[in-house]
């Protein structure tokens, strides 16, 4: 509330106003929670495991963080939405202009090239990667949700929305923390009930 006086305050990512389509459309949430919750233990192991095979290498730091950036380079070179902390990338897939396969093609590098950066000892959380990959997966399973029923699952945006939330709160099993970070970064009063339902699944 400081800040809302002091300084003015708007959303952090630009987000068209979501309206959902049916109540029923609720049970699509806790699939999503569901499938979020499945998929963010995985994605923690791989990083476990990254730094274990960078460990393994017995490299000098620099020579590891050097290997790391190539990996990453490599990657970049052909999916370049991998660079930097994802804002601009969950920002078009909040605007609907990333989708299908190259959605999913550019999830997969992402998911490689993080592992790449944490585990040669790049410094990182797990925060901005959770944001992006449960736009990302939110993005996907909102677009063959939309496709099949039009008239109950909402546009896909509104699933990345969503799944920001639920796999922060997989990842960092802060459910509570999750709701409050997307609503703060969003400011939209109709994502809560969707979003708490799939960050507590």
């Amino acid at each position: 509330s400081t800040i809302h006086r002091f300084l003015g305050y708007g959303p952090v990512f630009d987000v068209p106003h979501v309206v959902f389509a049916s109540n029923w459309e609720l049970i699509f949430y806790v699939f999503l929670g569901i499938v979020l919750g499945h998929l963010a233990p995985p994605f923690l192991a791989l990083i476990d495991f990254a730094k274990a095979q960078f460990v393994r290498l017995k490299l000098p730091l620099y020579w590891q963080l050097g290997l790391g950036g190539v990996v990453v380079g490599c990657i970049s070179a052909r999916v370049p939405e991998v660079w930097g902390n994802g804002y601009s990338v969950v920002s078009h897939i909040l605007q609907g202009q990333l989708v299908g396969v190259w959605l999913l093609i550019i999830l997969l590098a992402k998911v490689l090239a993080t592992s790449a950066t944490v585990g040669s000892g790049g410094v990182g959380g797990v925060l901005t990667p959770s944001l992006f990959f449960g736009a990302a997966i939110g993005g996907l399973v909102g677009g063959v949700f939309h496709g099949l029923m039009p008239h109950i699952a909402s546009v896909p945006a509104a699933y990345a929305l969503i799944g920001m939330g639920g796999f922060l709160a997989a990842t960092t099993q802060a459910p509570l923390t999750s709701i409050m970070m997307i609503f703060e970064m969003t400011l939209d009063y109709n994502i809560v009930l969707p979003l708490m339902l799939a960050c507590v699944t």
